[in-house]
């Protein structure tokens, strides 16, 4: 990627309680990790997205912008968590670069 580009990670979380009568606050956190050091360059912080719940549906759909205006060229890593009010929670990752 380039810095001036417009670029979009899209995740799909799974909440078995999504379909509860009274389902747990999801939330989400994207993080932006320099690959070499770990250092962490962007941090979202936790955001709710309990309103993408859909009804009867257990699978969350979240569109994330990486905001590659805001670094400089490198090698970087996206590490997406997903956690709900219940303690649980995933990590997932995706390596890219800037030029």
């Amino acid at each position: 990627f380039k810095t001036t580009d417009r670029a979009a990670l899209y995740a799909e979380i799974y909440e078995p309680h999504a379909t509860d009568k009274t389902p747990p606050i999801v939330g989400i956190q994207l993080r932006v990790l320099d690959r070499k050091t770990q250092e962490a360059k962007q941090d979202s912080g936790m955001g709710s997205v309990s309103n993408l719940i859909r009804a009867g549906n257990e699978v969350i759909p979240v569109g994330l912008k990486l905001p590659l205006d805001k670094l400089t060229p490198g090698a970087y890593r996206a590490e997406v968590k997903a956690m709900d009010a219940l303690g649980n929670s995933k990590t997932r990752t995706a390596d890219f670069d800037v030029e």
